[in-house]
C-alpha cells in the first residue's frame, strides 16, 4: 500500500532501508537514454512510497543542500497526469516538483507504475524522444495511453503546435506523434476524454499560451483528435470577446491584497489590521480603496452581479447591456471573458475603464494582450 502523508514524520514510518552512498547516487533526477529506461532503485522506490519532497529527503539522509547539488528526486508532484489501468496498476506521467524559483524545481519525463502487489516500476526516456511535461492529460485507449498537450520548460515549448505523444502498455516505449489540421496549440490545464466510440479524444478547457512571453488564455473551444488520422478538428468555436490586462513590467498586481485592505477596513477581524499598511509599502503610496470597489464598473454602466456558488474566489461578474462579463483576478493578470458579444465599442470602452482603473490602483501602466 502506497503511503500518502505528506508530513515528514509519518512518511519517514517507512524506512529507506539503504545507505548515504546509494541516496547520493540516485538522489538527482535523470533522463533516460533509451526508449524506455528502466530505472528501478531503492532510492526512487522510496520516495514514491513515502511521497517526501526533494527538501525533506535530502534533511532524512542527511544528504547534501540543493541549492548546491541540484535538485533532488521527489513524488510529490504538480500537474502530473495518472491512468488506472483495468488490473489496478495505476500508471503516472511526469509532473513538476515545487515552484520554478525551488532548488528542488524539476519537470519530469517519467513513467512510474504502481501495481497492486506493491510493485513500483520507473521509466525514464532521453528528452529529444519525450519531452518533461506537466498539467497534461493522459487518456487510455487500448493498450496505449494517448498524451496531450504540456506546460513544460519555458524554452522547450513549441507554441502554435500541440504535444501528442503515444505511450504503449506492452512495452512502456514512447512515440511522439505528428498531428494535422488546426489543432489547440500549446494548452495545458485541459480535459481529455475518448470520444466517438473510442476512435476520438475529446479536448475542452484548459489554457492555451499563443507565444513567448504571453499570459496564458482560457481555451473556449472544443477540440477533436481523430485516433486513426491523427488530424484534429475544432468542433466548436466560440467567438466571446475578451482579453488580457496586465501590469507592463508584470509586477504582481496586489489585487488580492486591496481586497483584504478593504474588508479590513469595513470591521473584519479575521485578520491582522495591518493588511493596508503592507500594501501602501508594497505599491510605494497611499492604496485608493474607492477606486478598488468601483474599479470594473464603467462610471455607472456597468453592475455588479452577486456571487454565485460556481463563481471561484478570484471571479468577479459585472453586467455591461444585459451581457454578463466575467473578470477573474490572477496574481499578475486579469482575464475579461464576455459571455456573448457587446455592441461595436462598447467592449473597447469597458477594456479602457479596466486598463485605466489597474494603472491608477497600481501607479504604474498596463498592458492589454489580445487574444491570437
Amino acid at each position: 500500500m502506497l503511503k500518502r502523508d505528506d508530513d515528514m514524520e509519518q512518511g519517514m514510518a517507512l524506512a529507506p532501508g539503504f545507505d548515504l552512498e546509494t541516496f547520493l547516487a540516485w538522489r538527482a533526477p535523470r533522463a533516460g537514454t533509451a526508449n524506455p529506461t528502466r530505472m528501478d532503485n531503492p532510492v526512487w522506490t522510496w520516495l514514491v512510497q513515502t511521497r517526501l519532497c526533494g527538501f525533506r529527503a535530502n534533511e532524512a539522509m542527511d544528504g547534501p543542500c540543493s541549492t548546491v547539488a541540484g535538485p533532488c528526486w521527489s513524488f510529490r508532484r504538480f500537474g502530473q497526469a495518472r491512468v488506472v489501468l483495468a488490473d489496478g496498476a495505476v500508471v503516472y506521467i511526469g509532473g513538476e516538483h515545487e515552484d520554478h524559483d525551488d532548488p528542488d524545481f524539476y519537470i519530469y519525463n517519467d513513467v512510474v507504475v504502481c501495481r497492486p502487489d506493491g510493485s513500483i516500476n520507473v521509466y525514464t526516456y532521453p528528452t529529444a524522444v519525450f519531452e518533461p511535461l506537466d498539467f497534461h492529460s493522459a487518456t487510455l485507449a487500448g493498450d496505449q495511453i494517448v498524451i496531450i498537450g504540456a506546460l513544460g520548460y519555458e524554452d522547450r515549448r513549441r507554441y502554435g503546435t500541440t504535444a501528442v505523444y503515444l505511450l504503449s502498455l506492452r512495452t512502456f516505449a514512447i512515440t511522439r506523434v505528428e498531428t494535422h489540421g488546426e489543432g489547440p496549440g500549446w494548452i495545458a490545464r485541459h480535459a481529455a476524454q475518448l470520444a466517438d466510440g473510442g476512435s476520438a479524444i475529446a479536448v475542452r478547457g484548459g489554457a492555451v499560451l499563443p507565444r513567448a512571453g504571453a499570459y496564458p488564455e482560457r481555451n473556449l473551444d472544443h477540440w477533436r483528435l481523430d485516433l486513426q488520422t491523427w488530424t484534429w478538428q475544432r468542433e466548436r468555436h466560440c467567438d466571446w470577446q475578451r482579453c488580457i490586462i496586465a501590469p507592463a513590467d508584470q509586477r504582481l498586481n496586489h489585487l488580492f491584497a486591496f481586497r483584504q485592505a478593504l474588508w479590513e477596513s469595513q470591521g473584519w477581524t479575521g485578520g491582522d489590521g495591518l493588511a493596508f499598511g503592507r500594501l501602501t509599502e508594497a505599491l510605494g503610496m497611499t492604496p485608493d480603496l474607492d477606486l478598488y470597489q468601483s474599479r470594473y464598473l464603467m462610471g455607472g454602466d456597468a453592475v455588479a452581479l452577486a456571487r454565485t456558488d460556481d463563481d471561484d474566489y478570484k471571479d468577479f461578474r459585472i453586467m455591461v447591456d444585459g451581457t454578463v462579463v466575467r473578470i477573474t483576478e490572477q496574481t499578475r493578470a486579469l482575464q475579461v471573458l464576455v459571455e456573448g458579444r457587446l455592441a461595436p465599442g462598447r467592449f473597447a470602452a469597458l477594456v479602457e475603464h479596466i486598463d485605466s482603473s489597474l494603472t491608477r490602483l497600481l501607479g504604474t501602466p498596463c498592458i492589454v494582450q489580445q487574444p491570437r
